[in-house]
């Protein structure tokens, strides 16, 4: 019998969510960067698209924080943001030479945490828990307006 208080699939989610934000936070410590600059930096790293508001859906963090986030990452010099020349209405996000130096220790960071996660499970339990998280994560993320339109229309 499924105890809904401590054994739900969203509960522990949002307790793991907690225990592993945790561990990261006290890794980073060190490098005075949060868990969500450090998804930042790597994400723009990674070459994603660099609008705020990009980052700001990647990272589910609203609009407003995201503002005062990015103001944070520039305020240490580890961002600048530039306007876009294809869109004037846009404005790019990029990652200055001090964050491009960070980035190693960031990835160091969140592959020790990694590590010490996955250490008690084998390899095949793990790969399909990352594919079931990705699952989750698409199920929990909200509808576009496109699929919304279409759903209203009886064609989703």
């Amino acid at each position: 019998d499924l105890s809904i208080t401590e054994e739900s699939l969203p509960l522990l989610i949002a307790r793991a969510r907690h225990a592993v934000l945790r561990m990261l936070e006290s890794e980073l410590a060190s490098l005075g960067v949060s868990t969500v600059q450090c998804m930042i930096i790597l994400r723009l790293h990674g070459g994603s698209r660099n609008t705020a508001g990009a980052l700001s859906r990647f990272s589910g963090v609203d609009s407003g924080a995201m503002t005062r986030l990015l103001d944070r990452l520039a305020e240490k010099g580890l961002l600048v943001r530039s306007a876009d020349e294809k869109d004037r209405r846009s404005v790019r996000v990029l990652l200055t030479e001090r964050a491009l130096e960070l980035v190693p220790a960031l990835q160091a960071s969140v592959g020790r945490v990694h590590d010490r996660l996955v250490r008690q499970g084998e390899a095949e339990n793990v790969a399909r828990f990352i594919a079931f998280l990705g699952d989750v994560i698409r199920a929990a993320s909200p509808v576009t307006d496109a699929d919304a339109s279409m759903a209203a229309d009886g064609k989703g």
